[in-house]
């Protein structure tokens, strides 16, 4: 789902890290498939999802808790943002919407 705030428009989907996930957009699971983002405590309540900086051979990563959204940027860039500062950052971007104005 794309959402937008004032300077970009991103695609976005909140993680549950469980059997209640309904949506796995393809980006994530190309990532996945990548090993630039993998599961710590799989089949655990502490589960939570890896994000890698930069490149598949990058040590530093990112760590998503259920509930976090996920968001990506340009050129595949991921980033986690915690529900409160995601709905106060973002909003929802309709499908087929244009935008006003210009983005930088």
């Amino acid at each position: 789902m794309k959402f937008v705030d004032k300077n970009h428009i991103v695609d976005a989907f909140r993680w549950t890290g469980d059997i209640n996930q309904t949506e796995d957009p393809c980006w994530i699971v190309e990532a996945l498939k990548e090993k630039r983002v993998w599961f710590k405590g799989k089949g655990t309540p502490q589960v939570t999802l890896c994000l890698r900086d930069g490149d598949a051979h990058s040590m530093n990563h990112r760590t998503a808790n259920r509930g976090d959204w996920i968001i990506r940027l340009a050129h595949g860039y991921l980033m986690v943002f915690e529900e409160a500062a995601f709905k106060a950052v973002f909003r929802s971007l309709p499908e087929n919407k244009e935008l006003e104005g210009s983005f930088t």
